[in-house]
């Protein structure tokens, strides 16, 4: 439990910026189980479970996060304005 308060929101941006790009294709299923179990608190504690609903929210609507997805995926914008100048 004070893994979670102290480094939660770390964790879960960790595992958001996997999903983003950062991390390679085959590390899916290892982002999809963490993120599950920071989701599904067995613990039964109501706060860790909102507190993770809150930092999901508050990682995915910052502009860090669209700077990590534009940066990662730059080449991918770049040959699309290539495509639709031509």
């Amino acid at each position: 439990m004070q893994l979670l308060q102290s480094h939660g929101r770390a964790i879960m941006r960790a595992i958001l910026e996997g999903f983003a790009g950062v991390a390679p294709r085959s590390s899916m299923p290892n982002l999809i189980e963490m993120l599950g179990t920071l989701l599904l608190n067995r613990s039964g504690d109501v706060e860790a479970i909102n507190n993770a609903g809150t930092w999901m929210a508050e990682i995915l609507f910052a502009v860090s996060m669209l700077s990590c997805m534009w940066i990662r995926n730059s080449h991918l914008f770049l040959w699309l304005g290539r495509l639709c100048a031509e």
